[in-house]
């Protein structure tokens, strides 16, 4: 494989999982083809040589100062990413479209549209779009209370990844069953918590964030105190998904981290949490 092909399969992969996550994700796209198109634009245009000025002379005994090159963006990069950018937006089109369908579809026939999303789930479940996904677990607010609680625990019971057990799991326990979360954080504990991984420990904080449940705090906590830097940055990300107050005194404990990056990452989610409440 050759390094634009990588470079292009790496972008490819980075804007699908980014653009499908928030449902304002078309803006974005459409803002990057923007600035896409602009670069083009100046790469095109030759450059003029620069006005003399007085202190030219003087400037022109002095060496060159030392500067990095800026790694260049090729014109078969920039189609590549137009190119990426269009598939992403043609995926999320298809959800969105899905999404009103099923939306109506619970008000004329509840059963097909609970088909519907039965299938639907787990797919955007593969696929990373985990903003998508949880919008349709939302969804089955507007399915009779105790059908709903069978239907995700029948998505629950199917496996799919951590993140999808762990939001399945948060929305059963939000309609008062929370057997499903103890089965879900029991199984944490006992394997993904204990992985000599640090990425199996990684995305165990994030699928615990995703519970948004006050449970999952004591498993977060535990892993901002992982030996591995990384893992405490991701579990201090987490505690502001829980947004609770218990994870909110645990955040500004760790604005006393002895790392840095930890201390960091523990403003930085503070900050945004901040700025959420206000905009409410």
């Amino acid at each position: 494989m050759s390094l634009t092909t990588a470079v292009q399969v790496a972008l490819g992969i980075v804007i699908l999982v980014l653009v499908v996550v928030d449902v304002r994700q078309g803006n974005a796209i459409r803002d990057l083809e923007d600035r896409l198109s602009v670069q083009e634009v100046v790469r095109q245009q030759p450059s003029e040589p620069a006005a003399p000025t007085a202190s030219s002379e003087t400037a022109a005994e002095q060496p060159p100062p030392t500067t990095a090159t800026p790694p260049s963006i090729s014109s078969s990069d920039i189609e590549s990413l137009h190119m990426v950018s269009k598939l992403a937006r043609g995926v999320m089109d298809t959800e969105s479209a899905q999404m009103m369908g099923i939306g109506k579809q619970l008000e004329t026939n509840p059963d097909k549209a609970i088909e519907r999303l039965r299938v639907l789930v787990p797919q955007m479940d593969k696929a990373g779009s985990v903003g998508r996904m949880e919008l349709a677990l939302l969804m089955f607010d507007q399915v009779e209370p105790k059908r709903a609680a069978q239907e995700l625990r029948q998505l629950y019971d199917g496996g799919g990844t951590p993140r999808m057990r762990a939001m399945v799991a948060g929305a059963l326990a939000k309609r008062g069953d929370d057997s499903a979360l103890r089965d879900f954080l029991s199984d944490m504990a006992t394997h993904d918590l204990r992985s000599t991984d640090r990425t199996t420990r990684m995305l165990a904080a994030v699928a615990l964030g995703e519970t948004k449940n006050p449970m999952s705090i004591p498993y977060i906590v535990g892993l901002t105190r992982d030996e591995n830097v990384q893992v405490r940055i991701q579990a201090t990300y987490a505690l502001g998904t829980v947004k609770d107050e218990t994870a909110l005194r645990e955040l500004y404990k760790l604005q006393e981290n002895p790392s840095p990056a930890v201390r960091d990452a523990a403003t930085r989610t503070l900050e945004q949490l901040s700025m959420a409440e206000l905009n409410r």
